[in-house]
Parts: structure tokens; C-alpha cells; sequence
């Protein structure tokens, strides 16, 4: 028995490290799209808001009166965190407490209930939503399947989810652009069957994948036919609208 106790560790050491050793060399063939310097300006440079940063991420707090609910972002696949900062400043400017969720090594499959440690640091939030772009969005959809009681909305930004949400009593909102090369449309159809009949869907003509992030352009996305500031004013105007209207207790 105990022979057999010490090969199953052994086994579950060599897995991790061949795990890490595979991240390692995905990350030297693809590295992580990185945020553009306007990104990072929004983080260093506070204006209407304050970031704290946490181990768990970058929280934006509102300089004023503070509005329900607060939103978790889980970034894209291989995308840093700080690349989405932008949902922070202005979320947080019209007074929703956002937090940018970090993920080990840029993947938020690995860590897709990263939200409990932001609800239980934040207790002064009341309610929370669960957004995320991409992959993030699929593992934000993950948890609030089986996280109900603690999630109240869901924000899908150029994203599908792979969870039965329909029994849910959850708010939703799906953005997308009309040119995203990134996203499969197989996976989008089997993704729209499976969210509530209420569910906001909003597609912006001309908008990709990428600008819901500020990390410049990504391989295989669409050629947009807009600049980025204006998928991200649209983007970020739809959200506060859909916070507004499904936020009313």
C-alpha cells in the first residue's frame, strides 16, 4: 500500500511539472498579447477612480457615490489582465466597483472560480455581475452555472458558453462584433441555444475581436472597419446601459 501511495505521488509530481513545462513552451510559441501603453496609462494614472491591486487583480474603485452592481472581468485567452483596463476606469468612473481578474499565465481555464476570492475580499458590494471576453467569457459562464447564488448577470463579450443557463435567474448581455475572425460561429450557435430566452444580444458592424481588449490587433481576427475607440465607446456605453437596466432591484 504504501509502495502505491508513493508511486501515485511521484506520478502527480512528474504531471505538474510536464503540466508547467508545456505552458512554458506554449508560452515561447505564442506569447501573451500585451496591453498597449494607453492601457497602461489608465491603471497609473487615476482620474475619477482609484485602483487597488491585489493578488487576484486590479480593482477600480469609484471616486464618488458607488452603484450596484460591481463587475468581475475575466480576461481572453493568453491576453494580460491590464489589456482590459479600460472596462475598469470607465465602469468605475460611472460608479461600478470593476475588478480585472489576473490569471495564471494569461488562461482563466485554469482558475475559472478566481471570482469567490474577489466576492469574499469585496463584501461591501451588495451584488456582483461576471464578465469576460473570449475564453474568459466561457469560464465566467462556468462558474455562474454553478455559482448562481452569488452572480446575479453575465456580460459575454465576443464569447459563448459551453453551461444549460437557461434555468437560471441570471440578467445577460452578449456583445460581438460583426467581423470577429476569432470566434467559432459553430460554437456561438450551440452556445445562444443554452442562455436565457431574455438574454441582450448586440452586435456592432464592423467591430472584431480584439477591441474589446486594448492589446492592438490578434491573429485570425477579421479586418475591422472601425477604429478601436469606437468599438470600445460602444461596448462600454451598451454595458452601462444593460448594468442600468437589470440592476433595478
Amino acid at each position: 500500500m504504501k509502495r502505491w501511495r508513493r508511486r501515485l505521488a511521484v506520478s502527480g509530481v512528474v504531471l505538474a511539472v510536464l503540466g508547467v513545462m508545456a505552458v512554458v513552451v506554449l508560452r515561447m510559441v505564442f506569447p501573451p498579447y500585451v496591453p498597449t501603453d494607453r492601457a497602461v496609462d489608465l491603471i497609473l494614472n487615476e482620474d475619477g477612480y482609484s485602483v487597488r491591486r491585489q493578488p487576484y487583480g486590479l480593482v477600480f474603485f469609484p471616486e464618488g457615490e458607488r452603484e450596484d452592481p460591481g463587475l468581475i472581468f475575466y480576461p481572453g485567452g493568453n491576453v494580460d489582465y491590464r489589456a482590459y483596463s479600460y472596462w475598469g476606469a470607465r465602469l468605475a468612473q460611472a460608479g461600478h466597483v470593476t475588478v480585472i481578474v489576473r490569471m495564471p499565465f494569461h488562461l482563466a481555464v485554469l482558475a475559472p472560480n478566481r471570482a469567490d476570492r474577489v466576492i469574499d475580499d469585496l463584501d461591501m458590494v451588495e451584488r456582483w455581475y461576471l464578465a469576460g471576453h473570449s475564453l474568459g467569457g466561457a469560464m465566467a459562464g462556468r462558474y455562474v452555472a454553478g455559482e448562481q447564488q452569488k452572480v446575479s448577470g453575465l456580460v459575454l463579450l465576443g464569447a459563448y458558453v459551453d453551461q444549460d443557463l437557461r434555468p437560471a435567474d441570471l440578467a445577460v448581455a452578449s456583445l460581438m462584433g460583426s467581423r470577429d475572425g476569432v470566434i467559432s460561429q459553430d460554437n456561438l450557435d450551440r452556445g445562444r441555444a443554452l442562455l436565457p430566452t431574455n438574454t441582450i444580444w448586440a452586435v456592432l458592424e464592423g467591430g472584431n475581436h480584439a477591441y474589446f481588449g486594448d492589446y492592438g490587433l490578434q491573429r485570425g481576427d477579421g479586418a475591422t472597419s472601425i477604429s478601436f475607440e469606437v468599438q470600445r465607446d460602444w461596448a462600454v456605453d451598451e454595458v452601462l446601459q444593460f448594468l442600468r437596466d437589470s440592476g433595478v432591484q
